[in-house]
């Protein structure tokens, strides 16, 4: 029996859970240990992301009394979402937190507010922690929700992480998204950003992006393409969404900015496995997949790209060596801009996992179930 008990808002949040069964399937930060590229940041709103794990998922807060319940897990792995259900009833909540799965307690919550000096008007739009109950789905027969982001400044964040990698230090990091939620404006993004909420030029941000930007449409040493969409003569085919590296002052496909597979129509799923490595010199790689069955793709792996078109004097050489900060971002940029999708679950790891790894993290994803049969009472 799982018993919730609820704290006023002043109080600690008490855990909504039953310790997980000891036959539980591993997840993805086993089979990222067991590869040398253990997961320094972990986070699902649906399912344990490891076969131990038995602490909090997330935290709701709820409108009425402003109390506050985390979430945690059934005996096999997956959400909590009667006691979600049970907490929230005839009121609304928000995701207040969302817990890190690894050791380094790399919790995710509400931006700080932007500075005036950085970012001028856009300081006067504050950041919304996000409705909880808008996106309930099935995974394993299990009703969960996801993490509905609409888009409009929303995202979450933390900028003081512990064992993150930073500088040109080798990370990797995936998520699973909406295929059918997403938008042309920067930037639902998911992995590693700026420690100040501020461009601090090429090479300080590293993360996976799902969108139908089209950054750079007719290659790198194009003009980009600020305001978002597919432009007419863009070298980018077909509706996306794209999975692309945010690597700040550019969404790159590759090395010159789009994709270079003419192939490449986007990831058009109903629930995408993203997926991007980089060992901060040389070398990134870009991986999709139906996060519901078949096998990952890799969409690019090479060189990492030239310095920006435009020029930043914070830029520096460019993408090489990386220069990254190790804040964690989900939903927004590395400076503050918000971009609409869907979150399920993702990964950062230190060290730069292998291919026949990330295979299995995806074969995972796949066995996990989502969007499954419908969930029994």
């Amino acid at each position: 029996m799982v018993v919730s008990v609820l704290v006023v808002v002043l109080g600690v949040a008490p855990l909504a859970t039953a310790a997980p069964s000891e036959g539980r399937p591993q997840g993805p930060c086993d089979i990222y240990m067991a590869a040398e590229s253990p997961c320094v940041a972990a986070f699902s709103t649906t399912r344990a992301l490891s076969a131990t794990y038995r602490g909090p998922l997330y935290q709701l807060e709820r409108a009425s009394d402003r109390a506050s319940l985390n979430i945690g897990v059934l005996p096999d792995g997956y959400a909590d979402a009667a006691a979600h259900d049970e907490f929230c009833t005839g009121t609304t909540c928000v995701f207040a937190k969302v817990f890190d799965q690894s050791p380094n307690h790399n919790d995710l919550g509400l931006p700080e507010p932007l500075s005036f000096e950085t970012h001028g008007l856009l300081r006067l739009i504050p950041f919304h922690l996000l409705d909880a109950s808008l996106l309930p789905i099935v995974i394993a027969g299990h009703k969960v929700y996801g993490m509905y982001f609409d888009g409009e400044h929303s995202g979450y964040r933390n900028n003081q992480t512990a064992n993150m990698p930073i500088g040109d230090q080798p990370e990797g990091m995936y998520m699973v998204a909406g295929g059918d939620h997403f938008n042309s404006t920067c930037c639902f993004d998911f992995g590693n950003a700026e420690t100040d909420d501020t461009d601090d030029g090429a090479g300080t941000m590293d993360a996976v992006n799902l969108s139908t930007i089209c950054w750079f449409p007719n290659g790198v040493g194009a003009m980009p393409n600020f305001f978002g969409g597919v432009p007419p003569d863009s070298q980018c085919k077909g509706d996306g969404p794209f999975v692309q590296a945010d690597l700040e002052n550019g969404l790159y496909g590759s090395d010159t900015g789009v994709s270079r597979d003419p192939g490449y129509v986007g990831e058009q799923y109903p629930y995408v496995t993203a997926m991007l490595k980089n060992d901060g010199t040389n070398f990134f790689a870009l991986k999709g997949g139906n996060a519901q069955s078949g096998a990952l793709s890799t969409r690019y792996a090479g060189p990492l790209p030239p310095k920006p078109f435009v020029p930043n004097p914070a830029d520096g050489n460019g993408y090489s060596p990386m220069r990254k900060q190790g804040a964690i971002i989900l939903g927004t940029g590395g400076d503050g801009g918000s971009g609409a999708g869907d979150f399920f679950e993702g990964v950062i790891t230190r060290n730069l996992p292998t291919d026949e790894a990330e295979n299995a993290v995806h074969a995972n994803i796949v066995a996990a179930g989502y969007g499954s049969p419908a969930p029994t009472k």
